[in-house]
């Protein structure tokens, strides 16, 4: 009799755990970010952007390097004035893994502006070093302004 009541325990706990490691975790609720150019809006919204000028594709393409088929949506503005650290680019890339090229190409990009202005133009130092490079999904930005904490307000965290 005893064995077979132990019989049923293990029985019991086999099949409880057999059930628990099926179970699957909800993944986390990932807010969809709006379009480039609507996230662009809250941006300048919420922060004093200095007066900043359009890029087109072939400029993203001839000075950046950013191919436009690795973006289906963008939203890209330099400072217009040239000593002005600013930048607001942001992109929908197609697919991961034209995702992964801005993340690199934007870096580089961060990279030389920081390098830059460690050589020239040394107040803008700061502002450069505070700038950053993100990932949300299949959004990639490079943010380089003054009040940065507004700016990636305007971010998921």
């Amino acid at each position: 009799m005893k064995t077979r009541m132990l019989c049923a325990v293990m029985l019991v706990l086999m099949l409880s755990m057999l059930l628990s490691a099926c179970e699957t975790e909800t993944p986390p609720t990932v807010t969809p970010l709006p379009e480039p150019a609507v996230l662009y809006g809250q941006i300048a919204e919420k922060t004093t952007l200095p007066a900043m000028v359009t890029l087109t594709a072939d400029e993203l393409y001839d000075v950046i390097g950013i191919d436009p088929a690795w973006y289906s949506a963008s939203a890209a503005y330099f400072a217009a004035d040239g000593t002005a650290p600013d930048e607001i680019l942001i992109f929908l890339a197609v697919d991961e893994a034209a995702a992964e090229s801005l993340v690199s190409v934007l870096g580089t990009r961060l990279q030389y502006k920081q390098d830059s202005a460690s050589q020239y133009l040394t107040e803008n130092q700061p502002m450069l070093e505070s700038g950053v490079v993100r990932r949300d999904g299949l959004t990639v930005s490079l943010l380089v302004a003054a009040d940065m904490d507004a700016v990636e307000g305007c971010y998921p965290e």
